[in-house]
């Protein structure tokens, strides 16, 4: 009996957490972010957008972790990347220039780091899905 009251307490504790979706908003009103949250864990589907209302970025976490396929655009909707995950941690990379030319392929080759805003910082060279630690530009 103890054993079924367990699993049972178990059960309703991981299964009743709350799912919320919160949304942070450009000052002139037009969403800026998405995110799925269960309980205290981003846990579901995430959208960023640009303050021109273009996406800049979308893919799914689970507990915090990035899975999936995960994209992301220029400020020009042109995409940026395509990158999975598995575990939060990169496993392949594809990535475009602004003038949609393939910069990186299969985890090899360069992209571009920005800044949050969104405007671009620097080249970043990869290998094997790994910033090698040489900054291009």
């Amino acid at each position: 009996m103890k054993k079924y009251l367990i699993i049972f307490v178990v059960l309703f504790f991981s299964c009743n957490k709350k799912i919320t979706i919160e949304k942070k908003y450009f000052k002139n009103g037009d969403l800026q972010e998405m995110i799925t949250r269960k309980g205290n864990y981003f846990n579901g589907e995430y959208i960023a957008f640009y303050s021109n209302g273009i996406k800049r970025e979308e893919g799914i976490y689970k507990k915090n972790r990035k899975i999936g396929v995960w994209k992301a655009w220029y400020k020009s909707g042109n995409l940026f990347s395509i990158a999975e995950y598995e575990n939060n941690q990169l496993i392949n990379a594809n990535g475009w220039d602004e003038n949609s030319k393939q910069t990186l392929v299969d985890g090899n080759g360069y992209a571009l780091a920005f800044y949050p805003n969104g405007d671009s910082m620097s080249l970043i060279n990869y290998t094997d899905c790994k910033w090698d630690g040489e900054l291009i530009k």
